[in-house]
C-alpha cells in the first residue's frame, strides 16, 4: 500500500544519493592519485627530486615458482636406501 510505496521511494532516493556520493569519491580518488599531482607534491612540498637518469639501473625480479602440490620425500626406512614416498 501507501506505506510500502513511501518506503520504496525513500530507499530509491537513498540509493541515488549513495551512487552520487560513490561517483564523487571515485573522482576524488582519481584526482588525488594522479601521477602528475603526486610528482608536484613530492617536488614542491617535500623537496624531492627525480633520480638522475644515469644512476638508474633496471633489474629483473626473480620469480620463485610455487612448490608442487605434492612433495616427494626420501624415506630411509628400507634398509638405509633412499626410497621415494609421495605425501
Amino acid at each position: 500500500g501507501a506505506l510500502h510505496d513511501a518506503v520504496l521511494e525513500r530507499v530509491e532516493a537513498d540509493d541515488g544519493e549513495e551512487r552520487d556520493l560513490n561517483r564523487h569519491l571515485r573522482l576524488e580518488i582519481e584526482t588525488l592519485s594522479a601521477p602528475g599531482r603526486i610528482e608536484r607534491l613530492a617536488t614542491a612540498a617535500l623537496g624531492l627530486a627525480p633520480p638522475a637518469a644515469v644512476g638508474v639501473e633496471m633489474i629483473q625480479r626473480r620469480v620463485t615458482p610455487p612448490p608442487p602440490d605434492r612433495a616427494v620425500l626420501a624415506d630411509r626406512g628400507a634398509g638405509g636406501r633412499n626410497v621415494p614416498s609421495v605425501r
